[in-house]
This record gives C-alpha cells, sequence and structure tokens, in this order.
C-alpha cells in the first residue's frame, strides 16, 4: 500500500514536473518568438523612418535646390536687366550729349 501510493506519488510528480518543463518551454517559446517580433517591428519602423527622413532630406535638397536655382535664375534676370538697362542708359547718354 506505501509503496504504490509512493510509485503513485512518484508519478504524480513526474508528470507535473514534465507539465511545468512544458509550459516552461512553451513559455520561453512565446517569450522568443514575441521578442523576435518586437524585433522585426522595431527593424521595420526603424527603416520606416529612415526612409521617411531619406524622403524628408530628398525633398528639403530638391527644396533647397529649386530655391538656389530660382535665387539664381532671379539673381540672372535682375542682372540682366541691369546690363540691359546699362546699356540702354549708355546708349541713350552720347546721344543726350550730342544733341546737347
Amino acid at each position: 500500500m506505501s509503496r504504490m501510493s509512493r510509485l503513485s506519488r512518484l508519478s504524480s510528480l513526474s508528470r507535473l514536473s514534465r507539465m511545468s518543463r512544458l509550459s516552461r518551454l512553451s513559455r520561453m517559446s512565446r517569450l522568443s518568438r514575441m521578442s523576435r517580433m518586437s524585433r522585426m517591428s522595431n527593424v521595420s519602423r526603424m527603416s520606416r523612418l529612415s526612409r521617411l527622413s531619406l524622403m524628408s532630406r530628398m525633398s528639403s535638397m530638391s527644396r533647397m535646390s529649386r530655391l538656389s536655382r530660382l535665387s539664381r535664375l532671379s539673381r540672372l534676370s535682375r542682372m540682366s536687366r541691369l546690363s540691359r538697362l546699362s546699356r540702354l542708359s549708355r546708349l541713350l547718354r552720347p546721344s543726350r550729349v550730342t544733341s546737347v
């Protein structure tokens, strides 16, 4: 009787230990899966962020280049206007001088 009870206790203990090991293993696997998923999500977030920053940088660069091009164009147009005006004034001045 005592041996039977001991055997049953042992079997129940072994079953319990096996169950606990299984549950631990499942928990571990779940944790590892969760950590992997979180890492993947982090990586995807990082890549998204980097892509966004790259896009914003590119857009800002393009804006800068556009602005610089515009300013250069405006400067050029101003210079050309000035040169045209000066040429016109030069052309007009001698005639005025000769007319006097």
